[in-house]
């Protein structure tokens, strides 16, 4: 891999966190009766953050080695 920032490799967790971060603004700004919409969204996050997972490729590190990626 080069030596360039290669945010690729971190794409599940930087997915992980945004889409957690934002479910949780919406489930604050929306009413009770749509919990289930909230409940759906957070299922689909978790696949596409599964998706990323699988779409990985080998072992790969990013920010100095700080964080290692393997399958």
């Amino acid at each position: 891999m080069s030596s360039t920032l290669q945010l690729a490799v971190a794409l599940p967790e930087l997915t992980l966190a945004t889409g957690a971060m934002v479910l949780l603004m919406v489930g604050v700004a929306t009413r009770k009766e749509q919990a289930d919409l909230i409940l759906w969204l957070a299922v689909l996050l978790l696949a596409l953050a599964g998706f990323f997972v699988l779409r990985g490729e080998g072992t790969a590190t990013l920010f100095g080695d700080s964080l290692i990626v393997d399958p």
